[in-house]
């Protein structure tokens, strides 16, 4: 759902129903970044994260997650200060 929200776009594609659910289950999803060529990089590794096929390497709470979102929002409001000031 981040990834949508984010890029407008969903992390799979497919001309059917099979193939679709084929494809979540086998491939990984869409580089965000294809989508959204100026996603900030630490959001881009959230949703990385948040949508890698495996289950050891996804956030393993959603406290984690929104950790992680929380100091990819602070990232990203630093970055736009800093380009405003300089």
């Amino acid at each position: 759902m981040l990834y949508q929200l984010v890029s407008g776009a969903l992390p799979f594609r497919a001309e059917s129903m099979a193939t679709l659910m084929y494809s979540i289950v086998n491939d990984p999803p869409t580089d965000v970044k294809v989508a959204k060529p100026d996603i900030p990089p630490t959001l881009r590794k959230v949703i990385h994260n948040a949508t890698g096929k495996k289950p050891d390497k996804r956030y393993q709470t959603g406290r984690k997650m929104a950790e992680h979102l929380r100091m990819c929002a602070q990232r990203i409001d630093q970055d736009i200060k800093a380009a405003r000031s300089g």
